[in-house]
């Protein structure tokens, strides 16, 4: 325990044990000054004398006995003001230590309420996305069909207006078609995140034959590059191992990268790399796609991989898009047991590795 004192303690002890000190030393003057006179008596004075060395010789003790039970009073008095203090701080340390605890209840109390409906409002919110992501699964069928069927009918009159000689609405059906489409593929991302978030996408595994694959998928990319003015290359390792996977998950992982390549690139050069790669003990295929496009800033990387998010808001006015093809391929690299990997610098292209 620390013993606390007041600082006007130590002054006051001071002057008292000065003040003792000065009387002890005036009753030895006074009593060697007393016997010293009974010495000097004449003669014929003896009781005189002998009265006047016996009261010195008494006086001395008596006054210091005297003097020593007043110090012995003064150091009490102060030991007593140290108590006094000393149980005066105790009683305010335990006061402010009790406040101090009711404190910490009622801020611990309303954590918890908080943290509480907090939980609750989280729960909600998550039921809230299962049950959208269920009723958009469950609707697939409903929102493919009118959709192909309009794309359909587009393509059946663009072949009777031609045989019809009505060439003139030819370009207006193709809008339509294209239109469709593309309203088409934007459900289908849609519907396929909600697939996935709802747990209910299946994946169908074979042995797949890459170099047809690859091949297939520069050929539907091959219009988009050449609009924009791009060179695609593809590179394929004469020692790839058979891949068992699903064939249609990553043809669509694979196109979504390489259309994104396209997109941000213009003029440039496109090139989809197979090759087969060691990670620890798993052996794995790589696919990279890479670009000489406008490049991602490096605050942008970690926003490439969000639903409904592209690497900036001047990218999607620009370039336009849904920000969707990114977030289905690395779930669906995910549910493959994969993973996307990204290298890139501003102004000088990208790196996709899956």
């Amino acid at each position: 325990m620390t013993n606390y004192a007041s600082p006007w303690t130590e002054p006051i002890a001071q002057t008292q044990r000065r003040q003792g000190f000065y009387q002890a030393v005036l009753a030895v003057i006074m009593g060697v000054t007393i016997t010293w006179q009974g010495f000097r008596v004449a003669s014929g004075a003896e009781e005189i004398a002998a009265a006047c060395v016996v009261l010195g010789l008494v006086l001395v003790p008596a006054l210091g006995s005297i003097l020593a039970i007043r110090a012995y009073r003064a150091l009490t008095g102060v030991h007593q003001s140290h108590c006094d203090l000393l149980d005066a701080l105790l009683q305010t340390v335990r006061a402010q230590s009790e406040e101090l605890e009711v404190r910490v209840t009622d801020r611990t109390k309303d954590l918890v309420d908080q943290a509480r409906l907090l939980e609750c409002a989280t729960d909600e919110a998550e039921e809230a996305s299962r049950a959208k992501s269920m009723f958009l699964a469950n609707m697939s069928h409903e929102l493919r069909t009118p959709l192909n069927a309009i794309i359909g009918y587009s393509e059946i009159l663009q072949d009777e207006a031609g045989d019809l000689g009505c060439e003139a609405i030819v370009p207006d059906l193709q809008k339509i078609q294209s239109a469709g489409k593309h309203l088409l593929a934007l459900i289908n991302d849609i519907l396929d995140l909600s697939k996935i978030e709802a747990g209910k996408m299946e994946l169908f595994l074979e042995p797949l034959d890459v170099p047809s694959i690859i091949a297939e998928v520069a050929n539907t990319i091959a219009p988009q590059a050449a609009k924009r003015g791009n060179k695609l290359d593809s590179r394929i390792d004469p020692a790839l191992p058979t891949l068992v996977a699903d064939g249609t998950k990553l043809r669509q992982s694979l196109f979504n990268l390489m259309s994104n390549a396209c997109k941000f690139t213009e003029n440039g050069q496109i090139t989809l790399d197979v090759f087969p790669e060691t990670i620890g003990d798993a052996s794995w295929v790589t696919f990279a796609v890479s670009d000489t496009g406008i490049g991602i800033a490096p605050e942008a990387m970690s926003k490439l991989f969000r639903d409904f998010s592209q690497a900036d808001a001047s990218t999607t006015r620009k370039y336009g898009g849904t920000g969707l093809g990114l977030a289905i391929s690395q779930r669906f690299c995910e549910l493959l047991g994969g993973h996307i990997s990204v290298e890139s610098e501003l102004g000088r292209g990208a790196r996709f590795a899956l």
